[in-house]
């Protein structure tokens, strides 16, 4: 039997009902203490905190479709915009989790107190404190807080190109543009990408980890403990976060390279902001013809709601900078 079919009940403007979702969610944490919302469904959070790596992968298959957004802006200390490197190249950078928006996010952080009180044994933090150890015990909480905020790095999709949020966040406030990724399941050349992709699961309650995170520390977990860790400490994030529909790429650094790059699936279509300048704009359609892709401009919706819209005119034949009537 193959794999469960994706199909996507969501279309344009649907990210409003994502945000409601989200803000109803976050607005009644005691309906949500025992469910979770991923792939746009809410689970009972038992359920999904039991499901093995394997039949994650079958009840939560890769959507046919992935976007990503970029600020198509150059690095302040070389000058090289990372985000045309990406469109160029067909790549996508995986970055630490120390380095997103949500402070919350990637919840592998280990408390000091629980890992002193295992290393020392003194539940009191003054005894801890007074102990002539407890350099040697603060170096080794550093040492390992650091290797566990550099196990592993991230690169982040969603299956929302017409999000607002997104647009104004990641994108750098609609000056940027949106790659779409045509994702083959059958494809065997992207392997590695696919079985290493994974939905964000979003809830309430944050899951306590520290134990495993301890046992990790001796390096005897078993591989359903390294999974927990992975579902429950890398996977999960706040209610507040719905709207996005997260997917991740995940990748341990000795799989990646020296400069974080990773080929990816093949960009399919490009999506301009609404702000982007007519330069830029020439810019990427030249990047995009080059590479056979599709590109389309992104325009405010003229009905008398708040949404983006794709650009009925063909970007070729249109000299207009959209920048000025916004």
């Amino acid at each position: 039997m193959g794999k469960k079919a994706y199909k996507s009940k969501w279309g344009n403007g649907d990210y409003v009902t994502l945000k409601k979702i989200g803000t109803v969610a976050a607005n009644n944490p005691e309906d949500m203490k025992n469910k979770c919302f991923i792939c746009r469904e809410y689970k009972p959070l038992k359920e999904i905190e039991k499901i093995t790596l394997s039949t994650f992968r079958w009840n939560f298959p890769v959507p046919g479709k992935l976007y990503k957004f970029f600020p198509n802006i150059s690095d302040k200390e070389n000058n090289i915009n990372y985000s045309l490197k990406a469109l160029e190249d067909n790549t996508v950078f995986l970055q630490s989790p120390y380095n997103f928006d949500d402070t919350f996010d990637s919840n592998i952080s280990l408390d000091f107190k629980i890992f002193t009180k295992y290393r020392t044994g003194y539940d009191d933090i003054e005894k801890i404190l007074a102990e002539q150890g407890v350099v040697e015990t603060l170096n080794e909480y550093k040492e390992y807080k650091s290797f566990l905020e550099n196990r592993f790095r991230v690169s982040c999709f969603t299956t929302m190109p017409y999000s607002l949020l997104m647009w104004a966040l990641y994108a750098n406030n609609y000056k940027g543009f949106c790659a779409e990724y045509d994702i083959d399941r059958q494809n065997s050349e992207h392997e590695l990408v696919y079985n290493n992709l994974f939905p964000c699961i979003y809830s309430y309650q944050r899951p306590n980890i520290n134990e495993l995170l301890l046992k990790a520390k001796d390096g005897d977990l078993s591989d359903k403990e390294l999974w927990h860790i992975y579902r429950n400490g890398i996977l999960r994030k706040s209610n507040e976060w719905i709207y996005q529909d997260e997917w991740r790429f995940l990748l341990p650094p000795n799989y990646i390279g020296n400069n974080f790059n990773v080929p990816f699936y093949p960009i399919s279509r490009v999506f301009f902001g609404n702000k982007m300048s007519l330069k830029e704009r020439n810019k990427i359609i030249d990047i995009c013809k080059n590479n056979n892709i599709l590109y389309k401009g992104m325009l405010k919706s003229d009905r008398n709601v708040f949404e983006m819209c794709e650009c009925p005119l063909l970007c070729d034949n249109c000299n207009l900078d959209c920048s000025d009537f916004t």
